[in-house]
C-alpha cells in the first residue's frame, strides 16, 4: 500500500525548455537527470536550483532534491529537503513532500515520525484519495508501534479496515510528479472545442490559490492566454477545494505544447469546466 504513494507518473514535472533563466535551466537538468537514474547528478542540479528564483520554484527544486537523495539512500538529506518543500504554500507539493518524508522515516525505522508525516500529509494533499491512503498508511505506523487508539482513528478517517497487513517498505520514486498524484483524464473522441485547460495547482485554501494566479499570469499574459482563473472543484470528499486554470484548447496536444512554455512545473491538462 504505501507504495502507491510514491507513484510518480513519468514525464509529468517537465520544465519549461526556453527561456534562458538559471533556476529554469539547472531544473530542467535536474529533471533530465533524475528521469535517466542519474540520482547524484539530480540532486546536485536540484540543489543549485533551491537557492535561485522565486518561492515556488524553490520548493519544486527542494523537492526533487528531496526525491533524488531518496533515491540515492541518502536519508539524512531527503529528510532535510522534503522538510523545507513540505512547508510550500502548495497544497500538493507540501502533501506530496510528506508523504515522501513518512516513507523515508519509514525505511529508517522511526515509525512514530513516519505516522506524523502521514498524516500530516493527509491533512495537506487535495486529493481524497491520495489522503485516504496517507491516512492509512499512518494507520500501520502506528499500529506497528502499539498505538491502537491512533491507529483506530486513522483507519477510520481512511474508511479502511484496520485488520491488513502491514505493507512494505515503499519502493522509491522512480520519476517526478504529476499533479495531483494522478495522470490526466483519457482524451475523449468527441472533444469540442475549448474542452482542455491547463490547470495550475490545487489548494485547499483560496488565498493560495490566488496568490499561485498571481505568480503565472504574466507569463499566461504574455502567451496570449489571458488571466489565470480561480474556480472551486469538489475534493470528491463532500468539501471543495481551488483550483488554478488558464487557456482554453481544442484538444490534449495543443494544450500540452503550450503547458511546456508556461514556465513553471505542477502543471497539468484537465478537461475544462462545462460552459466555463
Amino acid at each position: 500500500m504505501l507504495d502507491r504513494l510514491v507513484i510518480l507518473a513519468s514525464g509529468l514535472l517537465a520544465l519549461l525548455l526556453a527561456g534562458g533563466c538559471a533556476t529554469t535551466a539547472s531544473l530542467d537538468r535536474a529533471i533530465a537527470d533524475y528521469e535517466a537514474g542519474r540520482f547524484s547528478l539530480s540532486l546536485a542540479e536540484a540543489e543549485r536550483a533551491a537557492n535561485q528564483g522565486d518561492a515556488v520554484s524553490r520548493d519544486e527544486a527542494a523537492y526533487l532534491a528531496g526525491l533524488s537523495a531518496y533515491r540515492r539512500g541518502r536519508d539524512a538529506e531527503a529528510r532535510r529537503w522534503l522538510s523545507s518543500s513540505a512547508r510550500s504554500s502548495d497544497d500538493w507539493l507540501a502533501g506530496q513532500s510528506l508523504v515522501t518524508l513518512g516513507s523515508v522515516e519509514n525505511r529508517g525505522g522511526d515509525l512514530r515520525a513516519a505516522a506524523r508525516a502521514f498524516t500530516r500529509a493527509a491533512e495537506r494533499l487535495p486529493d481524497a484519495d491520495e489522503a485516504a491512503r496517507a491516512r492509512a498508511a499512518a494507520g500501520w505506523a502506528y499500529r506497528e508501534l502499539g498505538d491502537d487508539a491512533n491507529a483506530r482513528e486513522q483507519f477510520s478517517l481512511a474508511k479502511v479496515p484496520a485488520s491488513g497487513p502491514v505493507p512494505p517498505t515503499p519502493a522509491p520514486p522512480r520519476s517526478p510528479p504529476s499533479p495531483a498524484g494522478r495522470p490526466p483524464a483519457e482524451t475523449s473522441p468527441a472533444a469540442t472545442a475549448g474542452a482542455f485547460t491547463i490547470q495550475a495547482g490545487a489548494f485547499r485554501e483560496a488565498d493560495r490559490a490566488r496568490d499561485r494566479a498571481g505568480e503565472i499570469a504574466p507569463k499566461a499574459r504574455s502567451l496570449g492566454l489571458g488571466a489565470p482563473i480561480v474556480r472551486t472543484k469538489s475534493s470528491g470528499s463532500g468539501g471543495s477545494i481551488w483550483v488554478v486554470q488558464v487557456g482554453r484548447f481544442p484538444d490534449r496536444a495543443s494544450a500540452e505544447k503550450v503547458k511546456s512554455r508556461l514556465g513553471t512545473v505542477n502543471l497539468s491538462v484537465e478537461r475544462a469546466p462545462t460552459g466555463g
